[in-house]
């Protein structure tokens, strides 16, 4: 179904997000959105979406904008579910 291939879309861009950050914790909304479109991905646009359960945006100084777990948790699920997958599909970044 539609929703299964978009959820299944989601999830992926989460986990990439996870290991994103992990390198470069200060990363904004457009850089995570530049490097997700590398991987054919984009943020959900949705409001059916579970973006805004994992992730706040807030403004930085300079007014950019940035993109952030609710909670650290979120971020560590995340990446152990991206090295799980990447282990499985013998694909690493």
């Amino acid at each position: 179904s539609e929703w299964e291939r978009r959820s299944k879309a989601e999830k992926k861009a989460f986990r990439l997000i996870a290991f994103f950050k992990i390198n470069n914790p200060e990363l904004s909304k457009e850089e995570i959105k530049l490097k997700l479109k590398s991987f054919n991905l984009e943020l959900p646009k949705s409001t059916d979406s579970f973006l805004n359960t994992y992730f706040s945006t807030s403004v930085a100084e300079y007014g950019e904008e940035k993109f952030e777990f609710q909670h650290k948790s979120f971020q560590e699920y995340f990446l152990a579910e991206y090295i799980i997958e990447s282990i499985i599909n013998k694909k690493i970044l």
